[in-house]
């Protein structure tokens, strides 16, 4: 499943009312002033809540999956990654999330995010 096939799921019915849902639990999380929100994996259709002026927004897309360009009306925040080098210093992010990260992951390793979140915002 690529990034194609991923933005059509978002686009019917059922992508639209699983967004919903799981939008609504992540939203509370997100809303946080200020913070520097990133997701890996597929997370621009719950991103879109967390993009904001006040908000430093990264959306990282797995190289085996593609890339696209968003947010759709605005400079990119998008960009194409190895999820196991992630191109972050220590402790530049306060939320990371994975939204379609572990799919194509042959071995679940958190190490690659633990140093890139913040410590005292870390939880999984």
């Amino acid at each position: 499943m690529d990034v194609v096939d991923l933005r059509e799921f978002y686009a019917g019915r059922l992508g639209a009312a699983t967004r919903r849902m799981i939008a609504h639990r992540v939203r509370p999380r997100i809303n946080m002033p200020a913070a520097t929100v990133m997701g890996l994996g597929f997370p621009t259709p719950y991103l879109d809540c967390a993009h904001d002026p006040l908000r430093r927004t990264m959306a990282f897309m797995a190289a085996r999956r593609g890339v696209y360009h968003w947010p759709e009306d605005g400079p990119g925040c998008t960009t194409l990654v190895d999820e196991f080098a992630l191109p972050l210093l220590e402790s530049t992010v306060d939320l990371a999330f994975l939204i379609h990260a572990l799919e194509l992951t042959e071995t679940v390793t958190l190490a690659p995010l633990a140093g890139c979140v913040n410590a005292a915002e870390r939880k999984v």
